[in-house]
């Protein structure tokens, strides 16, 4: 169940980020001159977590450069970007919302970075079968409740405990040796989805990275198989 504060949050991103096709230089800072936000997709720019996030992977360039990653749960496309811009050798971008896959798609193709972004839609890891990755990027949705059927700004904020469990369960096996999954959380969002709830009894071990801002909001956990 969901707090006052929790439920805050959700109601925040349903009545103020339902918004018409549009385009944000937001993210200028970290390489993206201009980025473009369909309806039905999370915006990054209006989100608490995505700013961070960009900023946190354009300033920690060695930890994905030159390497194969995949990011599951793409929504606009703006961290797979980030990464593709910055060193990455091949990203493979997968959502389970066709509206993400087109908007993922259409970035890509906007900032000229079609040959390093592969834009692939499905469920968890049913679009990259029998393929591994160096890093597997997924912010998974913090908050702990059901999502509302059809509604897709739900799907990309709330899970009711489900789907994380079963990518630590399926993750394994999508890792090249010495392969790391990056899983940003907030604390605010409660335990019920938290890395540090289910890294250790899924078998990995878990190490928090720095906080992109310093104001203790979002953490980026790095796990790796045990």
């Amino acid at each position: 169940m969901l707090n006052e504060y929790q439920k805050s949050r959700v109601d925040y991103f349903l009545n103020e980020c339902d918004l018409p096709d549009y385009d944000t230089d937001a993210f200028q800072d970290v390489g993206l001159e201009t980025l473009r936000v369909h309806r039905g997709v999370l915006p990054p720019d209006r989100a608490l977590t995505s700013p961070k996030l960009a900023r946190f992977l354009h300033k920690n360039t060695s930890i994905y450069q030159g390497k194969r990653v995949l990011e599951v749960g793409s929504g606009s496309g703006v961290l797979s970007m980030v990464m593709a811009r910055h060193g990455a050798a091949k990203v493979v971008a997968t959502d389970i919302m066709n509206a993400c896959v087109e908007n993922t798609r259409e970035n890509a193709r906007i900032l000229g970075l079609e040959e390093i972004v592969d834009v692939r839609n499905g469920d968890l890891f049913e679009s990259v079968t029998g393929e591994r990755f160096d890093i597997i990027f997924f912010a998974h949705p913090f908050y702990c409740a059901k999502p509302t059927e059809g509604n897709s700004l739900t799907v990309a904020i709330m899970d009711d405990g489900g789907l994380f469990k079963r990518f630590l369960t399926e993750a394994k096996s999508y890792l090249n040796p010495g392969g790391k999954i990056l899983s940003p959380f907030s604390d605010a969002a409660g335990e019920g989805n938290h890395p540090r709830s289910h890294a250790e009894s899924h078998g990995y071990g878990i190490n928090p990275l720095e906080v992109p801002d310093d104001d203790g909001y979002l953490l980026v956990y790095e796990l790796t198989p045990a």
